[in-house]
């Protein structure tokens, strides 16, 4: 009898210590996930991804852990490797018979295949992480009407409308996105962070999509060539989601140009347009095409003839027309780090004497640094500009070079996604008859008093001996949605 009592209290006692060492197992896993999310959440993410693969080896580590995982990566747009631990998540938990079938293109197999998870395992949860995170990879590769597919069937459980609205509104979704964002917006079940969260998407999609009347006062002060007040007059019709027809008009001393412009826009980013011009009763042209995706690259061609020179002061002056195009493009190899760069030819004409003034290649790679990503955001750049040219030297540079060194940043702020940019660029110029330091501050703002009214204005000052030694430019001006 003494036996059998002393083996039933050992059994007890084992029973008892292995159920503290699961506890303390369980509890040393949420420690060490908890540490992991915080660590990349500050940018620590070598220590994170550390910690990560190591909970990955337990074999009874919880999903959250994965998807956890799979957030950090894709930050980094690491999305090759978010496929394939994607993939593999599915592999361990997946009968071999449906392993068998699994293709990562087709849909309906995935989706099959989840729903068998679903019963099999009970777990809905993971349903609804794979679905979003599925969505999040299709996103960043251009995709956005299947990315918005995978999501649709949970976008009116609580806690996904938000993000549900987002993927909506890059499908192009306009209607599912103002009813999944209208029921967030005024919900006390929702906090003030979420809630402004949803403002600031259905500002962003207003902006753009919203039927607006615009128009901007410009002024220039060049010590050199004079003063001038430009006027933009801009009329923006949608065309249901498929894109936006806009009718514009830039007065410039008398001369007009009018401009009719039509363009078809995919995901919110992705563009193609045509508009037609009519530059002081000379009739033109310009396209264009930009392709970006989302995180890590963006690529456009623009083309044009005809079109009114707005920026070089000494040709602007004289409502000098362009013919010529640019390409423009960059590239993100990390997560705080930007190449990039254009390349533009345009030839140039003087509508009243008609003479042929000449022509500019202009080649300007950059490189950028993110300190910050976030708002406020910060990041530092240096970059080179290289202009090459032949023609009448009262309107042409022959030659100029200059690197440069560059800070900005930008602030949203407010319910209405207020927004306050601002950059200072230094540089060395040096030409054909110049050469000497450079210095561009410059501001801007824009800043609504309602959903449907934005002021914007901004001012910059530029110090060099190409623009005559000093320049002031500024603009005022509103922007109306009226519906």
């Amino acid at each position: 009898m003494r036996v059998l009592i002393c083996l039933f209290l050992a059994a007890l006692f084992f029973t008892a210590n292995a159920e503290g060492e699961g506890e303390g197992s369980e509890n040393n896993i949420q420690k060490q996930r908890d540490k992991a999310w915080a660590l990349s959440n500050i940018g620590e993410t070598q220590k994170a991804e550390k910690i990560y693969q190591q909970l990955l080896q337990e074999p009874k580590v919880p999903l959250e852990i994965s998807f956890n995982y799979m957030d950090m990566l894709v930050a980094q747009r690491r999305y090759r490797e978010t496929i394939q631990h994607l993939n593999s998540l599915l592999v361990s938990r997946l009968d071999m018979w449906m392993l068998s079938q699994l293709r990562y293109n087709d849909k309906n197999q995935h989706l099959s295949m989840l729903a068998a998870l679903q019963q099999k395992y009970q777990n809905k949860e993971f349903s609804i992480r794979y679905a979003f995170k599925q969505a999040e990879l299709l996103l960043a590769y251009g995709k956005y009407q299947e990315a918005f597919d995978w999501v649709k069937d949970y976008k009116d459980i609580s806690g996904n409308r938000i993000y549900a609205a987002y993927f909506a509104l890059m499908a192009g979704e306009l209607d599912t996105t103002e009813a999944l964002l209208g029921k967030v917006i005024g919900n006390v079940e929702y906090t003030p962070h979420e809630q402004q969260q949803a403002e600031w998407l259905r500002m962003d999609k207003r902006r753009f999509w919203s039927p607006h009347i615009s128009t901007r006062i410009k002024f220039i002060d060049n010590k050199l060539h004079g003063t001038f007040y430009p006027v933009e007059t801009e009329l923006m019709f949608p065309i249901t989601n498929w894109g936006r027809v806009t009718f514009k008009d830039y007065n410039f001393n008398g001369k007009d140009q009018f401009s009719l412009k039509i363009d078809k826009v995919v995901g919110f980013k992705d563009k193609l347009y045509f508009a037609a011009l009519s530059s002081d009763n000379q009739f033109g042209f310009k396209a264009g095409w930009q392709r970006r995706r989302l995180g890590f690259s963006q690529l456009a061609f623009k083309g044009y003839y005809r079109d009114v020179e707005t920026d070089v002061t000494a040709l602007l002056k004289n409502f000098a027309l362009k013919s010529g195009g640019t390409i423009s493009g960059y590239y993100k190899p990390g997560r705080k780090t930007i190449l990039g760069g254009s390349y533009t030819y345009s030839d140039y004409k003087l509508p009243d004497s008609g003479e042929e003034v000449g022509y500019m290649h202009i080649l300007h790679p950059y490189f950028m640094y993110i300190l910050d990503d976030k708002s406020p955001t910060l990041q530092h750049g240096i970059g080179w500009v290289h202009i090459q040219g032949k023609g009448n030297t009262d309107y042409i540079v022959r030659r100029f070079d200059m690197p440069y060194y560059v800070i900005s940043g930008l602030r949203y702020f407010g319910p209405y996604k207020n927004l306050f940019h601002y950059s200072f660029t230094i540089g060395y110029m040096r030409g054909e008859n110049f050469e000497g330091l450079a210095a561009t501050p410059e501001v801007s703002l824009r800043y609504s008093f309602d959903r449907d009214l934005d002021f914007l204005g901004g001012l910059e000052y530029r110090i060099d001996s190409l623009s005559g030694d000093g320049e002031t430019r500024g603009d005022l001006g509103i922007n109306w949605r009226f519906k």
